[in-house]
């Protein structure tokens, strides 16, 4: 749980540092062990927030009393939101349950196949990863990837296909009409090096998760 309004307590290291974790638990197939909230209205220093409640709640019943879920849901103010892509220029592995003195590389812990294939033009493609669910929500991960010229900006625009609405998001100017969504990359983050992907944008859905499709367009 993180402040955002308390600018020497450090939210964006905060956010930086849970998204680093976020990975380290994915690696070890328990993504939805972690949780971070600074999307908190203002407050005093010290005070509790009323939207920590619920997933704190969550997480006390499901790792001190042993009933129900985690909440496994990453959410940052966005005057207070970080982009791991800005810190590491490595794809997070999936470790195996190999013996870590044998010199044999055991067969599940190979690479995973690139989920996002780069174009064959120049342009860009785009894909919604869902990141935690939760009942009545969903956290969406957008992941952006150039073709074969490097691009310096992108816009990415898809249409939902029920009654999913985006409540919250970062590091992305997005603007929505209905179920259309359109969102444009925010200065920093739309330099992408050719044939790479980059974890482009997060954002917090209302309904069912839904994996849409996204059109990139190079800006």
């Amino acid at each position: 749980m993180d402040n955002p309004h308390v600018e020497w307590l450090g939210a964006r290291s905060g956010a930086v540092a849970a998204l680093g974790g976020a990975e380290v638990y994915k690696a070890l197939g328990a993504g939805a062990n972690i949780s971070y909230h600074s999307n908190v209205a203002d407050g005093t220093h010290c005070a509790t927030r009323s939207e920590w409640r619920t997933p704190l709640q969550q997480s006390i019943n499901a790792f001190l009393k042993g009933s129900g879920t985690p909440p496994g849901v990453i959410t940052m103010h966005p005057n207070k939101s970080a982009n791991l892509s800005q810190w590491r220029t490595w794809t997070t592995p999936t470790l195996g349950t190999g013996d870590p003195g044998s010199t044999t590389t055991p067969a599940d812990t190979t690479t995973p196949p690139e989920t996002t294939p780069p174009p064959t033009g120049s342009g860009c493609t785009a894909r919604v990863e869902t990141a935690s669910t939760w009942n009545g929500g969903w956290q969406g991960n957008v992941h952006v990837t150039a073709g074969s010229t490097a691009i310096t900006g992108w816009r990415l625009t898809w249409t939902w296909p029920g009654a999913q609405r985006i409540t919250s998001s970062w590091n992305a100017a997005v603007t929505t009409s209905g179920a259309a969504v359109t969102a444009d990359d925010v200065g920093w983050n739309g330099a992408i090096p050719a044939g790479q992907t980059q974890n482009a944008w997060g954002f917090i859905a209302s309904g069912t998760t839904s994996t849409s499709t996204v059109t990139c367009t190079v800006t």
